[in-house]
């Protein structure tokens, strides 16, 4: 059993690797067979990502969109400017967008945002408006962490569902079914049941310290009856349902069980996974 102290020193030192190793990929985020929705109003930052098809309006805003898949769709009209920005198309003052594909990110920075959608991926806001998700869970931005929303992940019976946004570090270890999504990061993947399902998309793979390693990776989802993840980025999207140990450090937010979200720390904070 992995002690809370080594789940910490390994999110550092992936944290440190992250620093060092960075490389570009294209790779699929998530299926949205069975996906859920997601309709928010607010002003301030609201970005979308994962397999999504959304529309975004906004007055006057600044929107980057990013298609990590290759196969997205992105209509951004009457944009006034448009420049290009770590990977990142960047439109000035275009007051509608509409994107969708298997692994799409959108943000938008302004006032009288309304974003709305539907698939499998995660939803962050911060600053101040409301959202409801999934058609049931409800919440508000919140101006300073953000808040973190899934869409379209449900956690079954005697489950719990995590879900993190932000830069820095995340480590799950339990029986949790796991996706991240970040634009170029490293993971750290240890299968310690040994019946664990791995599909990770993208990156330079590698063994560290008795984990299997990806730098520059785009996507991963994994699942098993006791595997531990380590993820480091910049632009870190996970969810994980299940049951198990989660630890964040760094500068995002996170909820558990679709409740009010809380924030990240530069000293790191664990989160138990599980059912209400």
């Amino acid at each position: 059993m992995l002690s809370k102290g080594v789940i910490a020193a390994f999110a550092i030192l992936a944290a440190l690797a992250c620093a060092t190793f960075v490389a570009p990929t294209n790779a699929p985020f998530a299926s949205a067979a069975s996906g859920g929705t997601i309709d928010a109003r607010g002003a301030g930052i609201a970005e979308l990502r994962g397999a999504i098809d959304a529309t975004v309006t906004a007055h006057y805003p600044v929107m980057l969109t990013k298609d990590f898949g290759g196969d997205g769709t992105m209509d951004v009209p009457a944009a006034t400017d448009r420049v290009s920005f770590l990977g990142f198309t960047v439109y000035f003052s275009a007051q509608s967008a509409h994107i969708a594909g298997s692994d799409v990110e959108i943000a938008v920075i302004g006032e009288q945002i309304h974003a709305s959608g539907s698939g499998v991926g995660t939803a962050y806001f911060k600053g101040t408006g409301s959202y409801i998700a999934d058609r049931q869970s409800s919440g508000s931005w919140d101006p300073d962490a953000g808040t973190a929303v899934a869409v379209g992940t449900a956690a079954g019976s005697g489950q719990g569902l995590f879900v993190a946004h932000g830069r820095g570090v995340v480590a799950v270890r339990g029986t949790v079914t796991y996706r991240s999504g970040t634009p170029a990061g490293v993971l750290l993947v240890k299968d310690i049941a040994g019946n664990a399902t791995i599909d990770v998309s993208g990156g330079v793979r590698g063994e560290f310290m008795g984990f299997t390693a990806y730098a520059g990776f785009n996507s991963a989802t994994i699942s098993g009856s006791d595997v531990g993840m380590v993820v480091a980025g910049v632009d870190l999207y996970v969810t994980a349902t299940g049951t198990g140990l989660a630890y964040v450090l760094g500068d995002g937010a996170y909820s558990l069980n679709g409740a009010t979200s809380d924030s990240w720390t530069i000293r790191g904070r664990f989160v138990d996974v599980g059912p209400r």
